[in-house]
């Protein structure tokens, strides 16, 4: 599929300091990418460079093949999510989402058809006539969303436009975005430091962090198969492991002697840093696991959280650190009290080796 937008060694400095290092990436046509970090990470000036209102240091940046580097903003035909919204309090909702189409000096007869059909697509059929104060933080959000989509842009730019909504309506909220994308095969970047935000919505994750790109790819990549410490860690909850050979080929050892058997042997003399996902684990008796047994962490249970349907333990090892164990919570989980002893297990395939 052809690239809609294109990063081409792009940089973006303010004096000294450096907000974008040298980025290239392509996005696809129809695409919803979210760009994922930290504060500060250089999330939001790839879609400032992007929009137009602002201007790379070095590099280019094309939409559709078109280099649009020094074109302004206005001719670029993309459209903007915000935070807070930027709805004119005088206005109507109907004359909101009417704006975008009346500087385009659209006839007024198309104008109304146009805001009638995207305001039924957002839900907000019968409610032209209300003031923004007089929506729920909900349906001023889908009020931006409607003016942004009203007159079809080809790529859409959301700037953590969830981030001032309580968790149920962010829910709904995010699967109205995927409902939206799917109907209308936009191209969209998403923006957020919220990261089951960017799991749940995106075709593809990029991470950053201190104004570089970490890594790149589908959701599913990125929590399953991290390529650094920083990924595992940033996304979702880990577990990670130092160890070193233990002259057994394939076999490794921490420090508080936990045995790890990777699948292949690692490359080079270690230590080597091993992630296990929480959900991975696997409650074992620990009086019935034998003591040279690899893959397996014993300790006492420190906490024991509720979420519902999941359970996490966090139990202390021998050494003073802390591991992390997410069950079913119909298994019996949540009726773990502080102090027992427990032991889990994982399977070679659930390891990961990861680079510093």
């Amino acid at each position: 599929m052809s690239a809609m937008i294109t990063l081409d060694n792009v940089c973006k400095k303010y004096g000294d300091f450096i907000a974008l290092k040298q980025t290239s990436f392509e996005i696809r046509k129809g695409e919803f990418l979210t760009l994922l970090g930290p504060s500060g990470s250089g999330k939001t000036t790839i879609l400032n460079l992007t929009a137009g209102s602002a201007s790379p240091t070095t590099g280019r940046i094309l939409l559709g093949g078109r280099n649009v580097t020094n074109e302004p903003a206005r001719d670029r035909n993309i459209g903007m999510v915000f935070q807070n919204y930027a709805l004119m309090p005088h206005m109507t909702v109907f004359e909101n989402v009417a704006y975008p189409l009346l500087i385009r000096r659209l006839p007024s007869k198309e104008i109304k058809a146009k805001v009638y059909d995207v305001l039924e697509r957002v839900g907000l059929k019968g409610f032209e006539s209300r003031k923004p104060r007089q929506l729920s933080g909900g349906q001023q959000q889908r009020v931006g969303i409607a003016r942004c989509i009203v007159y079809s842009p080809k790529i859409i730019l959301m700037d953590e436009p969830l981030g001032a909504l309580d968790k149920n309506m962010r829910d709904q909220m995010q699967e109205e975005i995927k409902r939206l994308h799917k109907e209308l095969g936009t191209t969209i970047i998403y923006v957020t430091h919220d990261q089951e935000e960017a799991l749940n919505l995106s075709d593809t994750v990029c991470l950053m962090n201190h104004g570089s790109v970490v890594q790149i790819g589908r959701p599913q990549e990125l929590y399953y198969a991290p390529k650094h410490q920083f990924v595992a860690e940033f996304i979702g909850e880990s577990n990670i492991l130092e160890a070193t050979p233990t002259g057994t080929e394939g076999l490794l050892r921490t420090g508080d002697e936990v045995l790890i058997r990777l699948p292949a042997p690692p490359v080079g003399g270690g230590p080597f840093k091993i992630l296990i996902r929480p959900e991975k684990l696997r409650p074992v008796g620990p009086d019935t696991a034998a003591a040279g047994q690899a893959n397996v962490v014993r300790g006492a249970v420190e906490f024991v959280s509720f979420f519902g349907g999941m359970t996490r333990l966090t139990l202390r090892r021998a050494n003073g650190s802390l591991f992390h164990a997410k069950r079913i919570s119909d298994q019996g989980a949540a009726d773990a009290k502080p102090g027992d002893p427990v032991a889990f297990s994982w399977a070679e395939s659930d390891m990961v080796l990861l680079k510093s």
